[in-house]
């Protein structure tokens, strides 16, 4: 992944971890945004394995701050991304990418 695949990949799943906190606690958006931030802290190139993060999208990070580790058993309805969190990342992308 190239440095500028990276950015923008770090800046959608911010953007959705934030989305997601605010949809599923009471967060405020400066929270949520402060918190996404702090999760997804950028990474130099030559740090290894700075794409890690991505192997899961930002839905499932969330829901493990929010509902805990292994929240599927506990919540199955949060074990996949709702349709909202889906046009969210839609919408959020096609913006960013006619922002260019």
């Amino acid at each position: 992944m190239d440095e500028t695949e990276y950015a923008a990949t770090l800046l959608t799943e911010r953007h959705m971890y934030a989305w997601t906190l605010q949809q599923y606690s009471h967060m405020t958006a400066s929270q949520a945004l402060a918190q996404a931030s702090a999760f997804y802290a950028y990474q130099t190139a030559d740090v290894p394995l700075r794409e890690l993060v991505f192997h899961e999208d930002a839905w499932h990070w969330a829901m493990l701050t929010l509902l805990g580790e292994c929240y599927w058993r506990q919540y199955p309805e949060f074990e996949q991304v709702s349709p909202a969190y889906n046009a969210e990342c839609g919408r959020y992308r096609q913006a960013n990418l006619t922002a260019k």
